[in-house]
């Protein structure tokens, strides 16, 4: 499916067995990076539709089990764990327009405000995402190697507040803005 830029996306929470391997297996391929299922489950995961019922884009939001944090050496984030929420397995179909991937970001913001959690975590090994991300999410915890599906990887794993991935999102939608008009 291509979406079009008029597109409305709907958006679900996912729960059942069937959806979740969906998600896991599109964000594997779009990633190149494995997507646990047992993690997924025992998180918040959004799918969002196209009207065709096709999967275009997902997260997943986790207030335990933090797969950042467990991937980094012993000591060296100091956050107390149960304060923190990550947002993570975030992919969007590439053809999807600018305002479907604010409105996208808009939701995963929003879950992660319900959460009541003070401290956010995300991280990535692609250079790209890591710019976008620590807009909203600008203190780095970790920089370094990472191993993910017995690969080593550049990680770096990154946290914010909840101020600072609101004011984020905000900085970032008035740049886009910006950028659109000239």
């Amino acid at each position: 499916m291509t979406p079009t830029p008029q597109m409305r996306l709907n958006d679900s929470v996912l729960c059942e067995t069937p959806v979740l391997k969906a998600f896991a297996a599109e964000y594997t391929t779009r990633s190149g990076h494995s997507a646990d299922l047992d993690y997924l489950g025992k998180s918040l995961v959004r799918g969002f539709f196209g009207t065709d019922g096709t999967l275009v884009a997902g997260y997943a939001i986790a207030t335990r089990n933090h797969r950042y944090l467990a991937a980094l050496p012993a000591g060296v984030c100091r956050l107390p764990v149960e304060h923190c929420v990550e947002a993570t397995h975030i992919w969007m179909d590439r053809s999807l327009s600018a305002r479907a991937r604010v409105s996208i970001y808009r939701h995963c913001l929003m879950d992660i405000l319900r959460t009541g959690r003070r401290y956010v975590l995300g991280g990535s090994t692609v250079p790209k995402v890591v710019r976008i991300q620590q807009q909203a999410l600008p203190k780095m915890i970790y920089d370094g190697p990472v191993i993910i599906d017995g690969i080593e990887h550049r990680g770096r794993v990154y946290c914010g507040t909840r101020w600072t991935i609101v004011r984020g999102f905000f900085v970032g939608a008035a740049r886009r803005m910006r950028a659109r008009r000239t």
